[in-house]
């Protein structure tokens, strides 16, 4: 491959592509570092590439601002002729969505583990009244090490907004949220939704909302508006029952009747083999009765009879000392009074 530069960056070679943009590896030559370079295709109609390259850029500016763990690394944005680029954080591992496409199945503790790790991204993210927008397992990085990334925020806001010539949307819509699907204005509730449909996916292998078969678009935002999801538990019993109800509120329909915060769904996906126990045994509403005092036998009652009775007597004898005492006390005090008034 013949080399080029973007802005300072030297390209080494295509990491991939997708509908909006290409993804480049490349070598920052002032540091030595390797980074992502993520560009917009110039095959977006013309009508919407000013649109789609201001937002692009303004997105990946505030993105920039996030320095958490569970977020991809913004280091640089800019433009170069009609190229609009962000260098960020070359990322090891998969893609969320390829884990699952080779792997059979999440156990339930990585399943909770990766969802909660999203949420404290999103959490961070929301604190900056950044809402992401598209949040799917394509732009969730896992590393070697179990750690994931959010990726994508530079185009999360033209994937849920910008519809194509065709009628198309453009990006996947199956993990959008209902005030997404229907054009309202969206809050971090909405971030929320999302991730209880990866949450959903990443236990039962299929988006809550699809339907085997169908590849009709409306149809599926149609239902993500106005119909409930199937739980997961009637897809798989075998699903902890306390991970559904998780899914359950955050894929609710009001936002309202969400968590409030990525915060708070992190916590109980934390916290979800406690909430089973306490489920299973309904500890909850356990009422433990008063502890009893322990009923002794004959002999030991005897014994505890004698100290007792001892004890009583060592008082009364202990007593009769110290009021003994007390009288020698005062005699001899008495006595150097009497002996000091009679020398003077």
């Amino acid at each position: 491959m013949e080399h080029k530069t973007l802005g300072r960056y030297l390209i080494l070679g295509e990491l991939g592509r997708g509908a909006m943009g290409a993804v480049f590896r490349a070598k920052d030559p002032l540091i030595e570092r390797e980074v992502a370079i993520k560009t917009l295709l110039p095959t977006l109609p013309d009508e919407v590439m000013a649109e789609v390259r201001e937002r692009f850029l303004r997105e990946a500016r505030s993105a920039g601002r996030l320095n958490h763990p569970n977020i991809v690394t913004i280091f640089d944005v800019g433009q170069q002729g009609d190229t609009a680029y962000i260098a960020m954080e070359l990322l090891e591992g998969r893609s969320l969505q390829q884990m699952m496409r080779e792997t059979e199945r999440l156990s339930f503790d990585a399943a909770a583990e990766l969802a909660a790790q999203l949420a404290d991204g999103l959490d961070h993210a929301h604190r900056f009244a950044i809402v992401h927008r598209d949040v799917k397992p394509a732009n969730v990085m896992v590393g070697p090490s179990g750690r994931a990334k959010l990726t994508d925020f530079g185009v999360a806001h033209v994937a849920s907004s910008t519809v194509t010539q065709t009628g198309a949307a453009v990006g996947s819509p199956r993990y959008m949220s209902p005030e997404q699907v229907l054009g309202q204005p969206v809050d971090a509730r909405s971030d929320v939704f999302s991730l209880g449909s990866v949450l959903y996916e990443m236990l039962t292998r299929r988006a809550p909302f699809d339907r085997a078969g169908e590849s009709n678009v409306f149809l599926l935002m149609n239902r993500i508006a106005g119909e409930a999801h199937v739980p997961a538990r009637e897809i798989d019993p075998g699903i902890p029952a306390a991970l559904d109800r998780i899914a359950n509120k955050a894929l609710a329909k009001k936002p309202e009747d969400r968590y409030q915060r990525a915060m708070e769904m992190a916590s109980e996906l934390r916290n979800w083999r406690n909430v089973a126990r306490g489920e299973a045994g309904d500890r909850s509403t356990m009422v433990v009765p008063p502890r009893q005092k322990p009923q002794a036998s004959p002999a030991v009652a005897d014994i505890l009879g004698d100290l007792d009775a001892f004890s009583k007597q060592f008082d009364l004898e202990a007593q009769e000392i110290a009021r003994k005492t007390e009288e020698e006390k005062q005699k001899k005090q008495e006595a150097e009074r009497r002996a000091a008034a009679h020398a003077a």
